[in-house]
């Protein structure tokens, strides 16, 4: 059976910001810190489509650096580096992930 380190609660097994509630026990891996089975395998799939969807946006980036803010869609108002950033910080991307991705845009000045 596949298990992971709970992205919820990053393995700590409780949320601090919970604490007024169940003291703070994790309900997505029921406080034991780790995701098994199904739910594991969703975490993991999931995880590598956001690592394969910002490594898109970085190559592209690297690759063509007006890339950024080339593409823009006046009904949202949103640019390539809008549309980039927005999905770094949105909660699909796993935290890990949004660290190094928002330090490997900064390089790009974005």
């Amino acid at each position: 059976m596949k298990t992971t380190h709970c992205p919820k609660c990053s393995g700590n097994k409780n949320l601090d910001c919970f604490s007024h509630i169940e003291n703070g026990r994790c309900f997505l891996c029921s406080g034991t810190g780790v995701v098994t089975g199904a739910k594991a395998e969703k975490i993991v799939a999931d995880r590598k489509a956001a690592i394969e969807r910002v490594a898109g946006y970085l190559a592209q980036a690297k690759a063509n650096p007006e890339w950024l803010g080339a593409w823009f869609d006046e009904s949202s108002g949103r640019t390539n580096a809008d549309v980039t950033r927005g999905f770094i910080l949105s909660p699909r991307c796993p935290t890990d992930v949004r660290v190094r991705a928002l330090a490997a845009l900064a390089s790009f000045g974005v």
